[in-house]
């Protein structure tokens, strides 16, 4: 009898989540299970103030270590996340400028396949990218070899949230 007992406890502690979920949203599997446009623009804006200054990039975003060579760079960067919710990055790429000479560096792009980030959490991972002959230069002679304070342009941010992909293209400005 208390076996019988446990077992429908279980059933109801597992099954009765699922079916408040379904419930309230009026026993729509699609409203249940995918979010609402509004609930993925959130999530659009959010992102593309990342790269458009409503959220500080540099709260976001921590270059913590950096190699440049004649004709490649790569950082490790620390993400800072800004959103409330279990993310993964799936992609990051766009140019690199100098910010303080305007000087274009070259082109970046995320190295893994995609990156883990939790809730309100931190996420470490590199980026690799193509240099220019001319931001090799102008690394070489205005910055000592040392990757200068960066500018990103024509950015592509990809992230996926409970299953759906989120892109933002062509932010960071010009």
């Amino acid at each position: 009898m208390l076996g019988l007992g446990l077992s429908l406890l279980s059933a109801v502690l597992f099954l009765g989540p699922i079916a408040a979920a379904f419930a309230s949203h009026n026993w729509d599997l699609k409203a249940t299970v995918v979010p609402s446009e509004d609930e993925i623009s959130a999530v659009k804006d959010r992102l593309g103030g990342i790269f458009e200054e409503n959220i500080s990039s540099e709260e976001v975003f921590d270059i913590r270590d950096s190699t440049v060579e004649p004709d490649e760079m790569e950082a490790i960067v620390d993400f800072n996340s800004p959103f409330h919710i279990d993310v993964k990055i799936k992609e990051i790429s766009g140019k690199v400028f100098c910010r303080a000479h305007g000087v274009y560096l070259g082109s970046i792009h995320l190295m893994e396949e995609e990156v883990s980030v939790p809730a309100d959490g931190k996420a470490t991972f590199h980026v690799i990218g193509e240099m220019t002959s001319e931001g090799y230069q102008h690394v070489q002679e205005d910055h000592g070899g040392e990757l200068p304070d960066i500018r990103l342009s024509g950015m592509v941010f990809e992230l996926e949230a409970y299953g759906v992909k989120v892109r933002v293209e062509n932010v960071g400005g010009g």
